[in-house]
């Protein structure tokens, strides 16, 4: 996760062709990236209306496309984003530290590209992951935040770090994990 950013913003642009001169290979032959430029102190570069920092790098889409440029300084123009599809799945690559607005919209466009629906009965911050194999269906709940919350359970089960039986909605204390073996 990054935190907010407390650089001012570079904007992003819209996708441009750029040369390469000697190539770093990232996502196998899709992207190419030529060097990483650190920024100054207090330097952002902007990213659309969005804001990189810390670090840029010159990249060559090689099959890949553009999804967002920079829009000033040494890579304006380049890509700072790009999306290669390959099969039924799709590589994204990243040239640049994007701050929590950034990193929330490249999330949000790569959830909507995979089609994947994100739950909306989840609290925020409550990272909740769900993982079945021989041994049985498990929940896997982690808070994050500084406040206790409650995540919904689609079956009952055992808690599995306090023992205690847990159905309808799992309490999840304030930076606890919880771990619950669902029955069936």
């Amino acid at each position: 996760t990054f935190a907010p950013s407390r650089r001012p913003a570079r904007p992003l642009a819209a996708p441009a062709e750029s040369p390469s001169t000697s190539s770093t290979r990232a996502s196998g032959r899709h992207a190419e990236s030529t060097h990483r430029t650190p920024l100054p102190d207090g330097q952002t570069l902007p990213v659309g209306a969005l804001a990189a920092d810390v670090w840029t790098e010159f990249v060559v889409p090689r099959g890949a496309e553009a999804v967002w440029t920079y829009a000033d300084g040494l890579t304006a123009g380049h890509p700072a984003v790009t999306r290669h599809r390959h099969g039924e799945g799709t590589a994204w690559y990243v040239s640049t530290r994007l701050g929590a607005e950034g990193l929330d919209a490249l999330l949000g466009c790569a959830i909507e590209d995979a089609r994947v629906a994100p739950r909306a009965d989840l609290p925020r911050d409550v990272e909740v992951v769900r993982r079945a194999g021989a041994s049985g269906t498990f929940l896997f709940a982690v808070n994050h935040t500084a406040t206790d919350a409650k995540v919904p359970l689609d079956a009952p089960g055992t808690e599995l770090l306090t023992g205690e039986r847990a159905a309808g909605r799992l309490a999840v204390p304030a930076g606890a994990v919880r771990v619950v073996r669902l029955d069936g």
